[in-house]
């Protein structure tokens, strides 16, 4: 009898890690086929003008992020959203735990907008070449190129064009909720004059823990939309306030979600 139920409980082991490298092998060859198509779709991007460009990319980077979320079982949920602001310029801010926050965020956030990002994304194949479309790049080991890059996002709030940024600065890997947040974003908002929009992500480092791909899972992630953070009348003097409340807002949600895995 024990040896049946060893029998049973081997099957049952192999059973199940022949099928976890089927749906690995079935969300990276999705991720692969979709990206091509995102690449060629996102080219006739750079004969448009400016925001014309910029909204053209969203769009076909949201179709491509809900399209292959859905078929890699990662259903992308959100919560909060109000949809009569979605028009409004804003500094958009959320955590980040894993790649999959960037996905996330292409599905649920529908203002038109353009994202911070590390310019080392820009060596990768394919992926480079999609954020160079709907990214503005920084190195930042480069005091110049944190300067030139902060600058072209004030010239793209001012065009009406929303940012969304980490403010944490790179994917949080250790053990508290949120790693501290970086002024940038909190100083961009004040001096644009434009509202703070927090939203929490949640699930993602459990769906995709930070570049473990063999660990990847099915799993719902959520985008928690939490209410805009006026900045108008604030100085540079308020961004440690306004960056504390923020994370601080935050935070409870992340501590206090009900949110299911």
């Amino acid at each position: 009898m024990n040896y049946f139920l060893y029998l049973v409980m081997a099957v049952l082991k192999l059973t199940f890690i022949v099928l976890k490298y089927i749906y690995i092998s079935w969300v990276a060859l999705v991720f692969i086929l979709f990206m091509l198509v995102a690449f060629v779709l996102l080219m006739p991007g750079h004969l448009l003008p400016g925001r014309a460009a910029n909204r053209y990319s969203n769009f076909i980077l949201r179709w491509w992020a809900m399209i292959w979320s859905a078929l890699a079982i990662m259903p992308i949920r959100s919560e909060g959203r109000d949809r009569s602001i979605q028009d409004q310029t804003m500094v958009i801010v959320t955590n980040h735990n894993s790649y999959l926050d960037a996905i996330a965020s292409y599905t649920t956030v529908r203002h038109l907008f353009k994202t911070l990002a590390k310019k080392e994304l820009t060596q990768m194949p394919l992926m480079g070449q999609i954020f160079l479309t709907s990214g503005i790049m920084v190195d930042r080991s480069s005091t110049e190129s944190r300067k030139a890059s902060y600058q072209r996002m004030v010239a793209a709030i001012k065009s009406g064009t929303s940012i969304v940024i980490y403010p944490e600065g790179t994917q949080n890997r250790t053990d508290n909720v949120m790693k501290s947040f970086y002024n940038g974003a909190f100083r961009l908002a004040i001096e644009c004059q434009v509202p703070v929009l927090p939203i929490v992500t949640m699930n993602t480092r459990k769906i995709l823990p930070q570049a473990q791909f063999t660990k990847i899972r099915p799993g719902t992630i959520w985008q928690i939309y939490l209410s805009p953070v006026p900045t108008k009348g604030m100085t540079m003097e308020d961004v440690e306030g306004l960056k504390d409340q923020v994370y601080a807002r935050m935070e409870a949600v992340i501590c206090q979600s009900e949110i299911p895995d």
